[in-house]
């Protein structure tokens, strides 16, 4: 537990010796919970698909805590943050809104705003939605992006389409998700004028 010091730090795990390990993200926040750490698994095929299955007390392999997390220290004159997640990439956003100033957490940037624009396939698949409420609260704007449906779009999509203009040597873009929405993340960043060394990830 004492490696586990900035949100966006993950472990290793395998439910067999000789089995291929799973990086997984951790989703409280450091300094929180006591021994306990919090993990958001989708049970895909693989790793993670065996460990989400396993039924109460088993017991798996798990690295120490590993990564260098999200490095905030580079955005500490940001006026807005942007962020993006994707599925199973909410798991360490979550980490970072719920973390403290010591911690590593947004609180300890003097920022103006905070988007969190939260992809997921719809609503049945969105996790800690129970949260909103809290993340809300804290001064952070959640925007919710369904890809499926007649209205479905991906994170990117719904960012360009706001038309919103933050200040670009001012805003600060975390991602965590899937290559191709960083990939258009990206794209949508390049065309309001913030660069690409003004992205902060946790690999």
């Amino acid at each position: 537990m004492a490696g586990y010091t900035t949100p966006g730090q993950y472990v290793q795990m395998r439910t067999a010796e000789d089995g291929k390990a799973a990086f997984i993200a951790v989703a409280n926040a450091p300094g929180e919970g006591g021994s306990t750490l919090e993990f958001l698994i989708k049970p895909v095929e693989g790793t993670a698909g065996d460990i989400a299955t396993l039924p109460a007390g088993a017991t798996l392999d798990m690295s120490a805590v590993m990564g260098k997390g999200f490095d905030l220290s580079k955005a500490d004159k940001a006026s807005d943050i942007l962020i993006f997640a994707t599925g199973s990439g909410i798991s360490p956003i979550r980490a970072l809104l719920e973390a403290d100033a010591e911690h590593g957490g947004l609180e300890a940037i003097k920022r103006d705003s905070v988007r969190l624009y939260y992809g997921a396939q719809d609503k049945a698949k969105m996790a800690f939605t129970d949260r909103f409420k809290a993340w809300e609260a804290s001064g952070v704007t959640v925007v919710p992006v369904f890809s499926q449906g007649a209205d479905g779009k991906y994170v990117q999509a719904q960012f360009t389409d706001e038309g919103l203009q933050p200040p670009a040597e001012k805003t600060f873009v975390v991602l965590c998700g899937q290559k191709g929405m960083s990939e258009g993340v990206e794209e949508a960043m390049t065309a309001v004028g913030i660069s690409k060394e003004q992205f902060l990830t946790n690999f």
